[in-house]
């Protein structure tokens, strides 16, 4: 999807001198800066979910105990190898 903005003469100057200094394009600069800010975004998002959950979990008794019966979910080591 097509997207048209307006920068400040100022703003604008910094940006092509930025894009210029890594070797691409305004727009793809632009672009890029915009994902990696929507990506912070969401990460954002997650983490504040992830604390509301943590903290409705630490209020109830019922899902301590389950959280104690089932234990910590374990991420497999990327060295690790499957049997």
């Amino acid at each position: 999807m097509a997207t048209s903005i307006r920068l400040t003469p100022e703003t604008q100057a910094i940006l092509v001198r930025e894009a210029k200094h890594r070797g691409v394009g305004l727009s793809t600069f632009i672009r890029q800066l915009s994902e990696a800010e929507a990506d912070r975004l969401r990460r954002d998002g997650i983490r504040a979910e992830s604390a509301r959950v943590a903290a409705a979990i630490s209020d109830s008794a019922s899902a301590r105990a389950e959280i104690d019966l089932l234990g910590t979910p374990q991420t497999p080591h990327p060295d690790d190898h499957a049997l």
